[in-house]
């Protein structure tokens, strides 16, 4: 085994080796560490997957009885990106094939340089159970996924890593706490979010990067962020050394206000990105900043996620939306109305009909807690035809399935949007839910919005919209 380990890192390592190996005597004079949960949070390439990769590397090569655990939200996630670029890093810790496409070094030298600095040789992988266990030691890395429950939920280890953390519950990061001494936390920022408490304790360092601390960037790739920054973001603009607006139509070659060359390649840069269309303030803060921002075209705003013992201590009648799909998810959702502008809304169903086998949609609806007999009310898609049939899905439901479900009126976007818009919307946590409440925008055709919203990933959207309106219709609520 080699006597030496050497990888090229950047200053974020250096951050977060220091806040991983902090320790400290407690109270009980026993060693224990000064950060439980370290938050890692900038933009898109700012090299936080790779120092993660170095500072659990490094951390349990040196410390005997250590173990760590890589999360995502499923299994499939996790291994297929996290752990193949963990493949990638281990390979080539010392960066030498960006060194060989910059001609910097032979294919010759590349291989040999591979051969010898790969850090896969000090491990055994398993690849069923996608661990790998340290030779000298025994310590163990494993990547897994939260749908594997026994997995995620019931080991202990040292260090939890939980990558690009969009889809965990409050509720699911206590239980991993409880069962890990340090957590790392790594994202780019989005709008409330409930790991914002967590990051004033004490014992949470919180370490900011964007992709200016990466030394190893591509051109390629630093000119794609950079090629987001709108003059708006532009030095000279932010420090109130011109408004926006003459920015835009400044005279680069005169400088009459003397800026400085930095100052003006930034200006020139950004004033190009203005003409050719690329500049995007929302893509800059989130993936050129990693700062948190809303898109600007997003529908629905201020949505408070609760938990599901939240939503059944409501004692409210449970309505239902439903959105058809056979290639793409089916969604069901139940809705609880306080009486008070706000609405309850549980994700209950989300599934192609072509992945649902020999059983009937129906059956999958009162499994989803729909239930039979006139005991409440259900609005569905009004194109509801079979591909290539006559036949009605809501009536062929209520007819072998005694689902009071009805088809929706369809209101205009226009008025479903303002009707919602002045409710108080909370939903039980789901991912599939969030993802589409994020993503949920105005389509736009140039630079004119076209009134409708971007026809894609708004399955769980859709059925709630046909069931809050269909709740508005039926118990007349006016704003």
């Amino acid at each position: 085994m080699n006597a030496a380990i050497n990888f090229k890192a950047s200053p974020v390592f250096a951050r977060i080796w220091k806040a991983l190996t902090a320790k400290k005597i407690n109270e009980h004079g026993k060693l224990e560490h000064v950060y439980n949960l370290i938050v890692e949070e900038g933009s898109s390439r700012s090299t936080k997957t790779w120092s993660d990769f170095q500072a659990i590397f490094l951390y349990l090569f040196e410390n005997p009885l250590s173990s760590a655990t890589v999360l995502r939200d499923t299994q499939k996630s996790c291994r297929d990106i996290v752990e193949k670029d963990w493949k990638k890093w281990l390979k080539d810790p010392m960066v030498r094939v960006d060194q060989y496409e910059r001609g910097q070094i032979t294919a010759e030298q590349l291989d040999e340089y591979l051969k010898k600095e790969n850090l896969y040789q000090y491990f055994i992988e398993n690849k069923t159970n996608h661990t790998w266990t340290f030779k000298h030691n025994g310590n163990m890395i494993t990547f897994t996924g939260l749908d594997d429950e026994n997995n995620a939920m019931g080991m202990t280890q040292t260090i939890c890593w939980i990558n690009e953390p969009y889809n965990f519950s409050e509720d699911v990061f206590k239980q991993l706490a409880m069962r890990s001494k340090v957590i790392i936390f790594d994202w780019n920022p989005k709008q409330n979010h409930w790991i914002e408490k967590k990051k004033i304790l004490p014992t949470t360092f919180v370490d900011y990067s964007t992709f200016k601390d990466n030394p190893f960037i591509t051109a390629e790739s630093r000119r794609e962020l950079l090629s987001k920054q709108p003059v708006k973001h532009s030095e000279v603009v932010k420090l109130n050394l011109i408004s926006e607006a003459a920015a835009k139509v400044y005279d680069i070659a005169k400088n009459a206000l003397n800026f400085t060359l930095k100052q003006i390649k930034e200006l020139a840069r950004c004033i190009s990105n203005e003409n050719q269309k690329t500049a995007d303030e929302y893509n800059w803060m989130v993936y050129g900043l990693g700062l948190k921002s809303e898109n600007p075209k997003k529908i629905y705003h201020n949505w408070k996620a609760i938990t599901l013992e939240e939503y059944n201590a409501i004692d409210e009648r449970e309505y239902f939306g439903l959105d058809y799909g056979w290639a793409k998810p089916t969604a069901l959702v139940g809705i609880k109305y306080d009486g008070d502008r706000t609405l309850y809304v549980r994700p209950a169903l989300y599934k192609p009909m072509n992945a649902m086998g020999e059983t009937p949609l129906g059956e999958y609806l009162i499994a989803a807690g729909f239930p039979s007999g006139a005991v409440t009310y259900g609005w569905a898609d009004s194109a509801d035809k079979e591909a290539g049939s006559d036949i009605s899905l809501t009536n062929d439901i209520r007819k072998n399935y005694s689902l009071n479900l009805q088809p929706t009126s369809k209101p205009t976007y226009k008025s479903r949007w303002e009707f919602f818009t002045k409710m108080k919307i909370c939903y039980v946590y789901d991912s599939n839910f969030e993802f589409e409440y994020e993503n949920y925008q105005l389509e736009y055709i140039g630079d004119q919005p076209t009134g409708k919203p971007v026809k894609k990933d708004d399955h769980y959207m859709n059925a709630f919209e046909y069931g809050g309106w269909g709740i508005k219709q039926y118990l007349g609520i006016n704003l």
